[in-house]
């Protein structure tokens, strides 16, 4: 019989309450860290097929330090790893204060369903997952992050990936929280994301190797972590100018892209985003340089344009990434639109030469300039 107690946070907790851990901490450790692996790293990828190793190779002190994360919950989150493996924990109720939900706090636990109230804003790496009894789900509209692997391998998400569950508006798109796409269940070649999408959620296409060409709204914002990565068919993506971050290898893999364009909206682009896109050969900048990291292009061998003009562009900027890349600035070469004249700056428009990008650069005044020159003076 379930015991119903009150926890730390005043929530009402019904079953046994946390004990203490002495088992299984590494399974989802490793699974994290296999996640980060798989975001980008070519050399451990043949881990791939199993996403836990032992449990032995859990430290003491690894052990200790989630004990500790256990005794510092507070009224505003619930701590990673508070009610892991609980598996009498079959319901629990989230207290009003409670703003973010802590990485793997139940994951394999004994939940049957989950209410996620309109306070909480983000549901931390793994949180349920692995929950084998977790059927019911229901998050509010408050939620602006859910982290990967967040309801993996639960009954709620595996059912509606077959078609079982009619959570949402019963498309193939599960649009959850502030507008997250948390999976995708389609087997179209083309796919047109929904206006109502403002995130794509981490791994929502993952593996889709059907998928040909994707158009996503100007309602998107970002895309996260592994989100396309091995959609080795993936051609033709355009990224509105709304995105303003790139994550963690969310074209990993995909060998399909020859051309990338990166709007001028985009300020970050994490580790992996582009690992092993093999075929990439362009890529094409339109505004400021934005905050890559050092393997943001890992493995991948190409030509990239920027904006000669704009001083974010140094030579510091213009590295490698992990791959082997050539900058050029953009060169219009034939414009089909330019208001510069003599004696006045302005802009002219046309495609790159080297990209083949349709762009607008600021020209200088051109100056007088004679083509055919007769002297009037006569000679003394």
């Amino acid at each position: 019989n379930a015991i119903v107690l009150i926890g730390e946070n005043n929530q009402k907790i019904y079953g046994k309450p946390a004990g203490q851990v002495t088992e299984g901490e590494a399974e989802e450790t490793s699974t994290e860290a296999e996640s980060a692996k798989e975001e980008g790293s070519r050399e451990i990828a043949e881990s791939e097929t199993s996403e836990v190793v032992s449990e032995e190779e859990n430290t003491e002190e690894e052990v200790a330090k989630d004990e500790q994360n256990k005794k510092e919950t507070d009224n505003l989150t619930i701590k990673e790893r508070q009610y892991y493996k609980q598996k009498s924990l079959t319901k629990y109720e989230i207290s009003e204060t409670i703003k973010e939900i802590g990485r793997l706090s139940f994951a394999r636990s004994g939940l049957t369903a989950i209410k996620i109230p309109d306070h909480v804003k983000t549901i931390g790496y793994g949180a349920f997952y692995a929950c084998e009894d977790l059927k019911e789900v229901t998050i509010s509209d408050s939620v602006e992050s859910i982290e990967t692997k967040a309801f993996a391998d639960t009954p709620w998400l595996e059912n509606w990936l077959r078609g079982e569950n009619q959570t949402g508006d019963g498309s193939d798109f599960l649009i959850v929280g502030n507008g997250i796409l948390l999976a995708y269940r389609g087997s179209e070649s083309k796919v047109t994301l929904p206006e109502t999408v403002k995130q794509i959620g981490s791994e929502a296409f993952k593996g889709h190797e059907e998928l040909v060409e994707v158009t996503i709204p100007e309602s998107v914002t970002r895309i996260g972590r592994l989100a396309f990565c091995d959609c080795t068919s993936l051609t033709n993506v355009a990224l509105p100018n709304s995105i303003t971050g790139i994550g963690l290898s969310v074209f990993s893999r995909c060998a399909g892209l020859t051309v990338v364009t990166i709007p001028a909206s985009v300020t970050v682009i994490e580790n992996y985003a582009f690992n092993d896109c093999t075929g990439l050969s362009t890529v094409s900048f339109i505004g400021s340089a934005p905050q890559m990291k050092e393997k943001t292009f890992d493995g991948v061998t190409a030509q990239v344009c920027y904006p000669g003009d704009d001083t974010t562009w140094t030579e510091a900027v213009r590295q490698n990434y992990g791959g082997t890349l050539t900058w050029k600035p953009h060169s219009i070469k034939l414009p089909d639109h330019d208001n510069t004249t003599c004696t006045t700056d302005g802009t002219k428009s046309g495609s790159c030469e080297y990209c083949g990008e349709y762009i607008s650069v600021a020209q200088s005044a051109y100056g007088h300039s004679f083509t055919h020159y007769t002297s009037n003076n006569k000679s003394p």
